[in-house]
C-alpha cells in the first residue's frame, strides 16, 4: 500500500496538473500536444525513481493476475480523476 501512496502523491497529483496545462491552453492541437508532453516528461524526470516504481508495479500485476480486477478498478478512477 505505501507503494501505491507515493505513486499517488509524487506522480499522479503531477499528472493531474499536466492535464490541467492542457486543458487551459488556448493553442492549436499541436501545441496543446506539445504542452502536454513538456508537462509529463518533466514529471518523469523529476520522479524518474517514482516512475519507475509504478512500472514495477505494473509490471508485478501483470505477472500476478489475481491483482488485476483491484488494480483495474484504481486505475479507472485515477483515469476519472485526470479526465474530470
Amino acid at each position: 500500500m505505501r507503494g501505491r501512496a507515493v505513486i499517488e502523491e509524487r506522480l499522479n497529483e503531477p499528472m493531474k496538473h499536466a492535464a490541467d496545462v492542457i486543458d487551459s491552453g488556448t493553442g492549436t492541437t499541436e501545441e496543446m500536444a506539445q504542452a502536454g508532453a513538456r508537462a509529463f516528461v518533466g514529471v518523469v524526470q523529476q520522479e524518474r525513481e517514482v516512475f519507475l516504481l509504478a512500472l514495477e508495479m505494473n509490471i508485478h500485476v501483470a505477472r500476478h493476475p489475481e491483482l488485476g480486477p483491484a488494480f483495474a478498478a484504481r486505475r479507472r478512477e485515477q483515469l476519472a480523476e485526470v479526465a474530470d
